[in-house]
């Protein structure tokens, strides 16, 4: 049981109204959701007359940088003190070397969707939201019911457009529910560019890019009679390409017909290697947690010691007994 309490929508929102100097933080490898719901928190904290800092231990992604298009930030320096924000970030792992910083006691509120983590702050925790993105939303509503809004304007739902639609992949996903599709209805009545928001999450690739889609390609392997499509990269794999380029590359076993588990391992430095998981129906979050990671039933990931090959050896008959073999 956690030591920090799980906080109501209320409460959460006496928190922001009376937050000084802001700092939002996402967790490290930034993905849509995290960002998208760190901007739209920052957007939300603007209105509510208080420049916001965000900070990430990772660099944010290039195609992601047009969701803080407008925004006046203010430098983690300047906000240093103030009142921090965790966003999308289920355990202290998951901020990479801001953990160092900022636990123990230096968060003071958390606000995710992650069925399985370890709160580090008092918490306003949705496991049943499709992502961040919706958690934020429902805050958003809640400070107009109140008054302190006067609406969700159209760069806050853009905003929140985009967290939802990353986590969600673009609305395929089975974490989908009524509630999501509520949402984005709402956020298409708001005035934003659906189209081109998807636009630029799926369908503006760089040519490093599609460069580092070319060679996962070159690298996938299935297993288990096709039911597992997995992608190993080395560190010279990736040489001369960054880690936003590999992004998507757990799509491309994601996307073969008849595979129910894809996984991209990824090599880091110092001797480990990185493990995202994706499935159709299994449970991955259960095999991440077996090697002491975490996430969703349907998207997960840890981190373990060796070499990529090494690693799918070592995880593989934890993938078999998930698929019920």
């Amino acid at each position: 049981m956690s030591d920090f309490p799980c906080l109501t929508p209320d409460e959460v929102c006496d928190t922001l109204l009376a937050a000084e100097r802001p700092i939002v933080l996402s967790h490290a490898h930034p993905d849509g959701d995290t960002v998208g719901s760190a901007a739209a928190l920052c957007h939300i904290l603007a209105r509510l007359h208080k420049k916001a800092a965000w900070r990430c231990a990772d660099p944010l992604p290039r195609r992601l940088a047009f969701l803080f298009d407008g925004l006046d930030m203010a430098t983690a320096e300047e906000n240093k003190g103030g009142t921090v924000i965790a966003v999308d970030v289920a355990s202290p792992m998951q901020l990479g070397s801001l953990a160092e910083e900022y636990l123990p006691g230096g968060v003071h509120l958390m606000l995710d969707h992650h069925e399985v983590g370890c709160a580090f702050a008092p918490s306003l925790i949705c496991p049943h939201a499709a992502a961040a993105g919706e958690v934020i939303y429902h805050l958003a509503e809640r400070l107009c019911a109140r008054g302190a809004l006067t609406k969700i304007d159209v760069s806050v739902a853009g905003a929140i457009y985009a967290a939802i639609s990353s986590d969600t992949g673009c609305f395929k996903y089975s974490n989908v529910t009524a509630e999501t599709h509520r949402i984005a209805a709402a956020l298409h009545a708001s005035g934003i560019q659906a189209d081109k928001i998807n636009h630029l999450l799926y369908d503006s690739r760089t040519p490093e890019q599609l460069a580092a889609e070319k060679i996962a390609m070159s690298r996938l392997s299935v297993h288990a009679g096709g039911r597992i499509g997995a992608v190993c990269l080395t560190l010279a794999d990736r040489a001369g390409l960054s880690d936003d380029d590999f992004e998507t590359a757990v799509d491309i076993p994601r996307s073969m017909a008849g595979v129910e588990i894809a996984l991209v391992v990824r090599e880091l430095p110092g001797g480990v290697s990185k493990v995202s998981l994706r499935s159709v129906e299994a449970n991955v979050s259960a095999v991440a947690q077996a090697f002491g990671g975490g996430g969703h039933v349907r998207a997960a990931g840890c981190t373990l010691n060796g070499c990529p090959e090494d690693v799918l050896a070592t995880i593989m008959p934890t993938l078999l007994e998930a698929l019920g073999k």
